[in-house]
Parts: structure tokens; C-alpha cells; sequence
């Protein structure tokens, strides 16, 4: 009985180092052609409409179905961005007024603060100006030399980062032509149940992320937009999007903006406005804590501290992509040991 335990613990060591191997060292050189295969799986639908009913090859088939899809999303992306560029065009070409507003009302919030602590008058304007001098400085510094050093890095990322995508559509075009072939090679492979079981189970996974965090970010991204434009905020659907990406972020989330701004709007006196977006950060709180279990821990077969301690690791081990990297490959390791020790 000592012995058999033993085992079992040495393989499910096994197994984890294994998984962390592969995510770590291996995941990265075939990351493409994965995305590549997911993404043939998806449009098999559709091609195998085309090469069945009209008899189109499947290679161009699939060629028409991924250029349909890249100029969709295109056309999507042209018209969000069109929104986001012209209220970023009215943000500096008010940037000015904008300026001068905050300056004056920095003015007076420092004068309240004087008023409150018992401080001489301007004090606080006096402190704020330098700390604000010597972090613009700083930043100045850092930034340009940084600026400058990066210049390289940064184009040689822009190319990779095309390169990658460039792979990935190929290998996806190539995937789905040879999908059918494909597929008689998986049910007639020797590990045929295992592999179906595994890429049943992967997919499913991938998708609950993928839909989880996807509709997080659209229904915070709302709510927000929506808040920001009761207050009559000319920017709301820049803000609201922002905010809605950071709140799919870890370590960050939609409090990194809506709370600060709560305060300075109740310390300006905008206590209406300040209660508006306090109830903006409270209903995207809500709504995260409260949808996010449901969406991931219920699809992903585990529970919610399980979820949470699977994300904690994964950022240590992975840094930020272990948010996503984390929950996989703890429920990779789950389902292999199980196998193992059925």
C-alpha cells in the first residue's frame, strides 16, 4: 500500500513538471500552428459547405472563408478604431481647455484641503506643483532614454508579431485543407480515444475562457460607457473600452480607474457625478464576481479556489499570460492524473 502511494505521487509529479516543461519551453515554438489547428476546426463548417455543395477544392475553399473573415474583422476593427480615433482627436485638440480646467480645479481642491487641515494658505498648491514637477521630470528622463533604446526591440517585435500572425493564417488555410485527412488519421491512430477525448476536452475549455472573459469585458465595457455618458462625458466610449480591457486584467481591474475618480469628483464637490461612477464600479464588481465563477469554474469542471490558486501560480511561474496559462495547465495535469490512476 506505501509502495502504490508512491506511485501515485511520483506521477503526478511527473505529469506536473511535464505540463510545466511544455507551457514553459515548448508552447511558445508551436504556439501558431495551434492557433492555426483551433481555427481550422472552426471554419470546417463552412468549408466543407463549399468543397461538398460546389464543388471548390478544399484549399481554396478555406482560402475564401479566411479572407472573408480577415476583411470582416477588418471592417470591424477600421469602424471601432474611426470611434475611438475621433474621440481621441476631440481629447487633443481640447487639451487646452481640459488644462486649464483640471489646473483650476486642482486650485480649489487644494485650497479645501488647506481649509480642512489647518494649513497655510496654497500650501497644498505649492507640494502637489513640485511632486508634480519632479515626477514629470523623471518620467521625461526615463521615458525618452527608454524611447530611444527601444527603437530596435520595438520594430523587431512589430515584425515578429507579423511573422507570427503571417504563420498563422497560412498553417490555418493548410490545416483545414487537409482536415478530413486529418481526421481518418486521428480515428484510426492508436491512441484514437485519448486524442479525441483530449481535444473534446481542450477545446471546450478554451472556448468557455475565451466566451468568460469576452463577455466580462463587453458587459463591463457597457456599463461603463453608460455611466460615463449619464455624466455626459464626451469620452465615454474610449474610457469604457479601456476600462473594460483593464478590467480583464489581473492586478488591475476596473477599480484602478473608477475609484480614484470617485474620490476626486466627492473631494471637487461633484457629489452626483462621484455617486454615478462609484455605482459603475460597484455594478462591474458585481457583475465580475458574481458571472466569473459561473463562466470559467463551472465550464472548466473545477471550483473557484481552485481557479484562483491555479491563476496565482500561473502568474508566478508564467508572468502575465499565466491568468490564462495557469487555469489550463492545472486542469491539463487534473485530467491526465485521472487517466492515469483510473
Amino acid at each position: 500500500m506505501e509502495k502504490k502511494r508512491w506511485v501515485i505521487v511520483l506521477k503526478i509529479i511527473g505529469v506536473t513538471l511535464g505540463v510545466y516543461l511544455v507551457f514553459k519551453y515548448i508552447l511558445g515554438l508551436v504556439a501558431p500552428f495551434i492557433l492555426a489547428y483551433i481555427f481550422a476546426v472552426l471554419i470546417e463548417k463552412p468549408v466543407r459547405w463549399l468543397h461538398e455543395k460546389w464543388k471548390i477544392k478544399r484549399i481554396v475553399s478555406s482560402t475564401v472563408i479566411m479572407v472573408i473573415l480577415v476583411a470582416v474583422l477588418g471592417v470591424a476593427i477600421s469602424y471601432l478604431c474611426g470611434k475611438l480615433f475621433s474621440q481621441i482627436r476631440l481629447f487633443i485638440s481640447n487639451y487646452d481647455t481640459l488644462s486649464r480646467s483640471v489646473d483650476e480645479k486642482m486650485c480649489t481642491l487644494c485650497e479645501n484641503v488647506d481649509s480642512y487641515a489647518g494649513l497655510e494658505a496654497g500650501r497644498s498648491k505649492e507640494m502637489l506643483d513640485n511632486t508634480v514637477a519632479s515626477v514629470r521630470e523623471k518620467l521625461t528622463d526615463s521615458v525618452v532614454s527608454k524611447a530611444v533604446k527601444g527603437v530596435v526591440p520595438f520594430g523587431i517585435y512589430v515584425l515578429g508579431a507579423l511573422g507570427f500572425i503571417v504563420i498563422t493564417l497560412i498553417a490555418t488555410i493548410l490545416f483545414s485543407s487537409r482536415m478530413e485527412n486529418i481526421e481518418k488519421e486521428e480515428k484510426n491512430g492508436l491512441f484514437s480515444k485519448e486524442i479525441s477525448y483530449a481535444k473534446s476536452r481542450l477545446f471546450s475549455m478554451l472556448f468557455a475562457y475565451i466566451k468568460a472573459q469576452g463577455v466580462l469585458m463587453i458587459i463591463t465595457a457597457i456599463i461603463c460607457t453608460v455611466g460615463l455618458y449619464i455624466t455626459k462625458n464626451p469620452y465615454g466610449l474610449l474610457l469604457g473600452m479601456l476600462i473594460g480591457l483593464l478590467d480583464a486584467l489581473p492586478l488591475f481591474g476596473s477599480g484602478t480607474i473608477l475609484v480614484p475618480w470617485t474620490i476626486v469628483q466627492f473631494f471637487k464637490g461633484n457629489y452626483v457625478h462621484a455617486a454615478i461612477i462609484f455605482t459603475t464600479f460597484c455594478l462591474c464588481y458585481i457583475v465580475r464576481q458574481t458571472m466569473e465563477p459561473k463562466l470559467m469554474g463551472g465550464n472548466f469542471g473545477v471550483s473557484s479556489l481552485e481557479m484562483l490558486i491555479s491563476i496565482y501560480v500561473g502568474l508566478l511561474l508564467f508572468g502575465i499570460l499565466g491568468f490564462m496559462l495557469g487555469p489550463f495547465a492545472y486542469i491539463i495535469i487534473k485530467e491526465i492524473c485521472s487517466a492515469l490512476l483510473s
